[in-house]
Order: C-alpha cells, then sequence, then structure tokens
C-alpha cells in the first residue's frame, strides 16, 4: 500500500485475531509486508486501523487501514515476542518524501481522464503521490513506483505510466467502435 492508501481487511486467523486484540489496546499501528515474489527489497507498509466496521462471534474482524509510512522489513521474527501467535521484525523507515505535483504531470492526468470520459477537477494541490492513489496501479507497478529515490524519477515514472493508460484507452476505445460497427 502506498502512504494515504486505505484497505479493507478481513481478519480471521487466530494470529491476527490476537495481533488485533493487541493493537486495539495501543496505538492501533501495525506493519504489512507484500509476501511476493515481486517484492525483492522486502517493503512493508505501517497501516493504522481507521475503523473496526463488523465483529464476528468467534473473534473475526472486518477492519479498514490507512498506510501511513513504507518501511524496510529488515529481518523476519516468526513470533513477536514469547505469548504471541503473529510475526513480527525489525524495520527500517523508507523515507518517501511527498512533493506538489508539477502542473505538466496534473495536465497529462486530465488527458488521460478525458479521453476516459471522467471530469477531473484541476487541483494545484495535489502532491505526487495523491496523483499515484488516483492511478489503478498493480503491486507490481506501485513497488517500482517506490524503487524511485528521487523526485525527477517518481514523475517520469508517474508520467510514463500516464501515457501507457492512455494508450490502452485509445485502444479499447477504437476496438469497441471497430465491433460496434460491425
Amino acid at each position: 500500500m502506498l502512504p494515504g492508501e486505505s484497505a479493507d481487511l478481513h481478519i480471521y486467523e487466530e494470529r491476527y485475531k490476537q495481533l488485533l486484540k493487541d493493537i486495539l489496546k495501543g496505538d492501533r499501528q501495525f506493519g504489512i509486508v507484500l509476501a511476493s515474489p515481486l517484492n525483492t527489497r522486502n517493503l512493508g507498509s505501517l497501516v493504522e486501523i481507521i475503523d473496526v466496521t463488523k465483529r464476528y462471534p468467534g473473534g473475526e474482524a472486518d477492519i479498514i487501514v490507512k498506510c501511513k509510512e513504507l518501511f524496510y522489513l529488515k529481518k523476519f521474527i516468526s513470533s513477536y515476542d514469547a505469548d504471541s501467535l503473529y510475526p513480527g521484525g525489525l524495520v527500517e523507515e523508507l523515507l518517501f518524501d511527498d512533493y506538489l505535483c508539477p502542473k505538466a504531470l496534473l495536465f497529462e492526468f486530465e488527458q488521460y481522464k478525458e479521453i476516459r470520459d471522467e471530469q477531473y477537477f484541476f487541483v494545484d494541490t495535489i502532491t505526487l503521490h495523491q496523483l499515484a492513489l488516483k492511478l489503478p496501479m498493480s503491486e507490481a507497478e506501485k513497488i517500482e513506483y517506490v524503487k524511485c529515490s528521487t523526485f525527477e524519477s517518481r514523475v517520469s515514472y508517474l508520467r510514463s505510466f500516464i501515457k501507457y493508460l492512455k494508450l490502452i484507452e485509445i485502444q479499447e476505445k477504437n476496438t469497441y467502435h471497430s465491433i460496434y460497427l460491425n
């Protein structure tokens, strides 16, 4: 998850039911690491529980979490402490600064929305990360975005990604139009 991104989670495993119980007593934050071969750098998201939307009789729960920041998992620990069923780890904060989005990139995004026949209200104060959250990025694409180490490389990545999305939208419209005419 990228900073500012929210997700709905269903907590059903015993270890995570115990984690939920423990963190609701404290600061309501925990880490999620993407378990995927794509995540070669062990990137993770520090998330905060925004809401517990439903509790079930067996201790299961539906929750909403929001990513606060990113980290690297330096060491995985299979049990957080002697009494816990859930894992833990040693982490290092990933400094992932956010800056205002350049107007040229916002213009590219606005063109993409026009192709999709969606309205986007041009806002000068949107940040680069906020723009990234508005794009339909896969896990792999989010990882590539996070790997960009400079502001310029992030802008370049998002510009290329938006151009790619625009091409796909145009191709889909052309295909639909060709099929419709038949």
